[in-house]
């Protein structure tokens, strides 16, 4: 309520949202896991208190939109249309009311870039499934497709990267660690996070942002992910299914 400029405003509106009351899923936990993500949370410019009023889902994957829209409507009712954002593919819903909705959940408004964030609060304390959800749909949009680290051949990694302000890398680093946690409860031990002083950027504002890395590279971890959580994305899945034989297989003869 506080988001609304006049009270009276959102009082109104509560009877029409046939979605409340809001009960954390599974399926919620994965919406947040993809607009942590690809996603945006678009707010109000107008004068005033800040105002969640839309959110934007850039993906050129048909498989992980059409289910991004699927959660919409599981969770909110709501039919984002598609867009298309320069060269790329996307959603977009414009509802205040599931923005807001998302914003309370711990989505935060803007470009993840310029502000600290962190895993929400009622995921992380959440069962194991919702958990797996929320990894499973973070990692489609920001972890790399599984590829081969070494010559040996049995050697593989996923990476996760984030991109922070100088000033957020405490935060960055926070969130990354609280990716790891989760991913420990399934069997899965990273190496870092890293900060890449090498991989800076500076946008035009003349403002420095500095990559954060976390990887999973040990085969038992490697094989744990694949069995546990795994990806939605049919490219990184089957690349991950094939080195997941690969390893298996290497297993098998070994003495």
């Amino acid at each position: 309520m506080e988001s609304y400029t006049r009270v009276g405003s959102g009082r109104r509106l509560l009877p029409s949202l046939r979605w409340l009351p809001l009960e954390y899923t599974p399926e919620l936990s994965e919406l947040l896991g993809y607009l942590f993500g690809d996603g945006s949370l678009e707010r109000s410019y107008r004068q005033g208190p800040v105002r969640p009023k839309g959110v934007d889902f850039i993906s050129d994957c048909d498989v992980v939109r059409n289910r991004v829209a699927e959660l919409f409507a599981f969770c909110f009712l709501a039919a984002p249309h598609l867009r298309v954002f320069r060269a790329t593919k996307g959603l977009r819903l414009r509802d205040a009311a599931v923005a807001r909705a998302l914003w309370v959940l711990g989505l935060p408004i803007g470009a993840k870039v310029y502000q600290p964030s962190d895993v929400p609060l009622w995921i992380k304390k959440s069962p194991s499934e919702f958990k797996r959800r929320f990894i499973r749909a973070y990692f489609d949009c920001d972890a790399s497709t599984p590829f081969k680290i070494t010559r040996s051949k049995a050697s593989f990694a996923i990476r996760l990267t984030v991109n922070k302000l100088e000033r957020h890398i405490p935060a960055g680093i926070g969130f990354l660690n609280s990716i790891k946690s989760l991913l420990y409860d399934f069997g899965v031990e990273c190496n870092g996070p890293y900060i890449r002083h090498s991989k800076k950027y500076i946008n035009m504002y003349g403002e420095i942002t500095v990559m954060l890395e976390l990887l999973i590279q040990r085969q038992a971890s490697f094989l744990a992910y694949g069995k546990e959580i795994g990806f939605t994305v049919p490219a990184k899945q089957q690349k991950l299914n094939n080195f997941l034989d690969i390893i298996v297989k290497s297993w098998a003869i070994t003495p």
